[in-house]
């Protein structure tokens, strides 16, 4: 600081340190020692409110034309960088600038959404599983700038699931799988007999003609068969 030079700094930061000097330090008060260190608070002041304002055009320019791995990886990490300084010194940053980083973090947590929901696709099993898939991704990308590189991905996943989804079996036709396994089970676990000219091999359930019945396990050695009860044609028709 220059000699003469006006010194602004608020009256609070003053009050603060004379009490401090005079608590800790009375016998400044009869030298000059107290002024020097009033001056070296002074000059640190000045110093932090000199700080010029960040400059992030950069991370404001090129958020929105990368994918989801760098919006989650490099830009996140920036991200918290600066969230490290505002803490420091928010003077840093302007209004504006806050309400932007704002932005661009809705747009982390978006990439961080659509990520979850890429490693939820592997597990796709039937066309029900791909609308439920769609609608997440649908409201995801209503959170986002059309014109972005994140949008473009999601858009893409979305027609890629629909593509998908004609090869894929319906919710009710898997179900409908699922019972008629568990039935199998169910009457497998019986290990009914042959018995056909003394056979002594176990039966299991064959399907011909748009029905089940019960086959030999040694056919075509052994051609025994039996019809299914009405009970067990119940359980399997389920």
């Amino acid at each position: 600081m220059k000699k003469d030079q006006p010194i602004s700094v608020d009256a609070e930061i003053l009050m603060i340190a004379l009490q401090t000097i005079k608590a800790h330090h009375p016998d400044w008060m009869e030298s000059e020692d107290w002024l020097r260190y009033l001056v070296k608070l002074v000059e640190a002041k000045d110093s932090t409110s000199l700080a010029s304002p960040l400059d992030l055009t950069y991370l404001f320019s090129t958020y929105q034309q990368i994918n989801e791995t760098e919006l989650t990886g490099r830009i996140a990490d920036e991200l918290e960088e600066l969230r490290t300084a505002y803490r420091k010194d928010p003077s840093q940053f302007s209004d504006e600038a806050v309400t932007q980083l704002r932005i661009v973090n809705s747009y982390i947590q978006t990439a961080r959404d659509f990520e979850m929901c890429l490693e939820d696709a592997d597990f796709i099993v039937d066309r029900n599983d791909v609308d439920d898939l769609s609608v997440r991704l649908v409201g995801l990308a209503g959170l986002i700038d059309e014109k972005s590189q994140l949008f473009l991905r999601i858009q893409k996943e979305v027609r890629e699931l629909a593509e998908r989804s004609r090869s894929l079996p319906s919710g009710t036709e898997r179900q409908q799988s699922r019972n008629l396994a568990q039935a199998r089970f169910t009457l497998e676990a019986k290990k009914k007999r042959c018995n056909h000219k003394g056979c002594d091999s176990t039966l299991t359930l064959r399907e011909g003609s748009g029905s089940y019945f019960w086959g030999c396990k040694k056919f075509p050695e052994c051609w025994g068969r039996r019809p299914l009860t009405k009970e067990e044609r119940k359980l399997i028709e389920t």
